[in-house]
């Protein structure tokens, strides 16, 4: 089984984990006993879920220390004092695809460094205080890789994701959702979906060839201003409908992020939020607009490149929604149609200031900007275009 996970020394997981817990256990495969006491590695429990059940008559926060392994086993954690599970390197979960292969219902749960496959949905967490996965590789389960709903707080770093039959990650009602120096690639459904969550933020990852969008966030409960999200220094690529896909926000800042070849849509669609703020990256070859903002209130670009999508930038203002619109050091180039559209459907553009701008060898306009506020335009190049600009 490929594996891409930074591996550890158990022991080294171990000393740390043990010095701020309670009791830890140990399984091992290959010489446990569930009669053994499994309070030493010499003396281990066969079965995760043995150890599971020990830990969670014992108070505090404990940790199970779980020896390189096949263990066919779907797990059931209910431990409201908190629990680590740390894998040694080659340490596999093969669950039964009839239920969920980790099931989380209380706790603050920690898992580390565990190949897990084969169940319904790979992780699944409900009502718990905190959910910590590290350095996992999850491949290969019915549903979602990562399922986890009114969980307070959900960190995923340095996983891999992989061919799972719903989407890589789903947080559903939370308060963070941390993702950092991951690889979620060729999932049935979406790379992260993201419902009612407060604080989001995403980094460092590779979010591949998903059967619907990359990455998708809206807030359905939650009022946008009460939302805020953060993507920085990642690559979505290959996307079924959108690579980004973000509705109702507050706060958006996408900064150093590629999106590039999705497949049935945008690369970046932005509606009803508050404000976004995008800084460096590229979107490009994308099967429509590079990036499509519709009734957002503030929207910056800066140092942004998008090219041969179907449109470079497309902003509209519509739904009540009034625009501040500023660009700077941007270059829309190679698009099939115009490189920059800026266009009122019922609301204001107060004001579009375009700097240091280069809109050429578009297939329509370099600019097709119609607005009825203030439209400033400063060291710009429009040239090659298809169709004269419109200002």
């Amino acid at each position: 089984m490929k594996r891409t996970l930074r591996i550890y020394s158990c022991w080294a997981i171990l000393a740390v984990a043990a010095s701020a817990q309670g009791a830890t256990f140990f399984v091992n495969a290959g010489t446990g006993d569930d009669f053994n006491t499994g309070r030493a590695a010499a003396d281990p429990f066969l079965t995760i879920q043995k150890a599971i059940a020990a830990a969670a008559l014992e108070p505090g926060a404990d940790v199970i220390q779980i020896a390189a392994g096949q263990y066919t086993e779907n797990l059931v954690i209910d431990d409201a004092d908190g629990l680590t599970l740390s894998g040694c390197a080659d340490a596999e979960l093969g669950a039964n695809p009839l239920n969920d292969a980790v099931k989380v219902s209380s706790g603050d749960v920690t898992i580390t460094n565990l190949a897990i496959s084969n169940g319904k949905k790979g992780i699944s967490a409900g009502a718990a205080a905190s959910l910590t996965l590290r350095d996992l590789f999850v491949t290969g389960n019915l549903s979602d890789g990562l399922n986890a709903v009114n969980v307070a707080d959900v960190t995923v770093s340095g996983c891999t994701f992989q061919a799972n039959g719903g989407a890589a990650i789903k947080v559903q009602f939370a308060n963070r959702l941390v993702v950092s120096h991951c690889t979620l690639e060729a999932n049935t459904g979406r790379g992260i979906r993201v419902d009612d969550v407060r604080k989001v933020v995403v980094s460092h990852c590779q979010i591949l060839d998903h059967g619907d969008d990359g990455f998708k966030m809206v807030s359905k409960v939650l009022s946008p201003a009460d939302t805020s999200l953060v993507i920085g220094d990642t690559l979505v690529s290959g996307s079924g409908d959108d690579g980004i896909d973000l509705e109702a926000l507050g706060d958006i800042r996408l900064t150093n992020v590629t999106v590039e070849g999705t497949i049935g849509d945008d690369g970046v669609s932005i509606d009803d939020s508050s404000s976004v703020s995008v800084t460096g990256g590229a979107y490009a070859d994308n099967h429509a607009e590079g990036l499509d903002i519709d009734d957002v209130r503030s929207i910056r670009l800066v140092s942004v490149m998008s090219a041969r999508n179907r449109g470079g930038l497309q902003v509209t203002a519509e739904g009540g929604c009034d625009v501040d619109l500023s660009t700077v050091g941007c270059d829309f180039t190679d698009n099939a149609q115009d490189g920059v559209s800026i266009r009122e459907n019922g609301s204001t553009v107060q004001q579009a200031s375009l700097t240091s701008v280069t809109a050429n060898d578009n297939g329509g306009c370099g600019l097709n900007i119609v607005v009825s506020g203030t439209l400033k335009l400063s060291a710009i190049t429009s040239e090659g275009n298809g169709e004269p600009d419109t200002l």
